[in-house]
């Protein structure tokens, strides 16, 4: 078990990102798929509205396909930064998906309210 500290955000679903086999042994898979969060950070005096990707590797990738665009979320997550060439590359590794209001939801409650007869 790693000391790995967990950050959470929350955010609305912008996209989620299909995973994709990204290993080289066709016998070992990797998957890596992941979710892009429109997050609000603003306060009383900016308005201040960021786009973040997730990245989510192998069974993460089950929690985030289960999203929709428009849902709220809350993403716990990691922080992970390699060195490449002398240049540094961070990712935020999903952790776990909590669906706080589901769109999904939202549109069966409205299909059911316009089939009233009156």
């Amino acid at each position: 078990m790693s000391n790995q500290t967990i950050f959470n955000v929350e955010g609305t679903v912008k996209s989620v990102i299909e995973p994709e086999d990204i290993s080289k042994d066709p016998k070992k898979k990797m998957l890596k798929g992941g979710v892009v969060l429109t997050c609000d950070f603003s306060t009383d005096k900016y308005q201040n509205y960021q786009e973040i990707m997730f990245d989510a590797w192998n069974k993460q990738n089950e929690q985030v396909k289960k999203l929709n665009k428009g849902d709220k979320v809350e993403v716990a997550f990691g922080i992970r930064s390699n060195k490449f060439k002398d240049r540094y590359f961070t990712n935020l590794n999903v952790i776990s998906v909590k669906i706080l209001e589901s769109q999904a939801e939202l549109f069966d409650e409205k299909e059911t309210e316009d089939d009233l007869p009156f």
